[in-house]
């Protein structure tokens, strides 16, 4: 798919062990309706690409190739509790934590307040055309939080730092 054809990229991180059909149709659905959208739905790399339907939509794709690249190019991304989710709010990515079946997640990013909850496909599709809008109040919202956690990524640097002089020292 030609990206630069689009106005936005929303890309689904898939959740290891579970196949999301609910949340899988309500995002066809969505990009049904939203066709200035390109719909990436990344599959986790335990995952079998021939276990995902492929709709007859042309701005949906099913991908399996690494996070990184979606992450880079996406300017929303769902997912339920993985690590791809805090990843994107640390790259100032909004974020929207898809849980239709209320399951007790492990990682809590809506609690956190980095992620935006969607627990329908009408959620789903209110949240998506809010953080589209750079100027809504739940975009502002959002960004306000995930600037908060600048913290943990400047955090991360300096122990990283302090490792790398621990080892130099021991080496010498």
């Amino acid at each position: 798919a030609d990206v630069s054809a689009y106005e936005f990229v929303v890309t689904f991180f898939t959740e290891n062990g579970f196949y999301q059909q609910k949340e899988l149709k309500a995002l066809y659905n969505i990009a049904n309706e939203l066709k200035n959208t390109l719909f990436v739905v990344k599959i986790h790399p335990n995952q079998d690409e021939s276990e995902f339907s492929i709709p007859d939509l042309k701005n949906v794709i099913i991908r399996h190739d690494q996070a990184k690249y979606f992450l880079a190019l996406s300017n929303v991304i769902i997912n339920t509790w993985s690590t791809t989710g805090m990843e994107a709010a640390m790259m100032n990515l909004p974020v929207i934590v898809v849980n239709f079946d209320d399951r007790n997640l492990p990682i809590d990013y809506v609690g956190m307040g980095i992620a935006v909850a969607a627990k329908n496909e009408w959620e789903l599709k209110r949240a998506l055309q809010s953080l589209m809008d750079k100027n809504s109040a739940v975009s502002k919202a959002l960004e306000s939080r995930r600037q908060e956690f600048e913290f943990v990524k400047n955090a991360a640097k300096n122990i990283n730092a302090v490792i790398d002089q621990v080892i130099e020292q021991v080496n010498m």
